[in-house]
């Protein structure tokens, strides 16, 4: 199912002076986001898209018998732990998920470009560029987005401080993220336009243009066959609804 992870820090990646502009009502820009993301379901479902067959996430703890829309694997975990290696395709979030802990835990992703699938004790596992979630120790969700792609990766559980940790883990796409903040920007704008073509109107045009744009252009990850399970052969280019097979 299509998730939103967009907060106002990532709204700041875009315009960095954008939290100085909040109404004095507003403690952030969280309804904004979250009616942008509601419209982007929407014009999804227009065009012919199930929001619930996208951004399928790649279950970083899943076991080969795992039954179909199983939901992604909670595990609980008693020592520093590697992970099975998992084909990855177009996901740059890490997303650790605790539900119960008890001393201080951190977690890194590790890659690798081999063909095959690589052995555990393989000199090619490297580790992901800024996908670490370090020293937790109360239950939380947590997300971390990185820029480098590898073809597999793999999850490493570090227990700092004795204890242990429930917990689910996962990579999703980040290519709605775009879609969803120039969405925000439009609803923002809008709000700020005292007339037309002052410089909200302007900025709202500029978002409105953006947000089509990166709708047009993104291509994600699309389950055809239903079954929770990313699969590389299934993508569909959103502009014309074509699946590439």
């Amino acid at each position: 199912m299509l998730k939103n992870f967009l907060v106002d820090n990532d709204l700041k990646k875009y315009y960095p002076n954008i939290a100085n502009q909040l109404w004095s009502a507003q403690a952030d820009y969280s309804t904004q986001i979250s009616k942008a993301f509601s419209i982007l379901l929407n014009e999804l479902q227009h065009r012919g898209i199930n929001p619930r067959l996208c951004m399928v996430p790649l279950d970083l703890k899943r076991e080969d018998d795992t039954a179909a829309n199983a939901g992604l694997v909670s595990v609980t975990e008693t020592a520093t732990t590697t992970g099975d290696p998992f084909e990855g395709g177009n996901q740059l979030r890490l997303v650790v998920n605790i539900t119960a802990i008890t001393g201080t835990w951190s977690w890194k992703l590790q890659g690798c470009n081999l063909v095959d699938e690589p052995a555990s004790d393989s000199s090619e596992w490297k580790d992901v560029t800024s996908a670490a979630i370090s020293n937790k120790t109360a239950a939380a969700e947590h997300s971390v987005v990185f820029t480098e792609m590898f073809r597999w990766y793999r999850l490493v559980t570090t227990e700092n401080a004795a204890g242990s940790v429930t917990y689910t883990a996962c990579l999703y796409e980040t290519v709605f993220d775009d879609v969803i903040a120039y969405g925000t920007f439009v609803l923002i704008f809008t709000d700020f336009m005292l007339e037309v073509n002052d410089i909200w109107d302007m900025r709202r045009q500029f978002a409105q243009n953006a947000y089509s744009a990166a709708l047009e252009s993104i291509k994600f990850g699309y389950d055809a066959d239903d079954d929770g399970v990313p699969d590389l052969t299934e993508q569909e280019e959103t502009a014309t609804i074509r699946l590439v097979r």
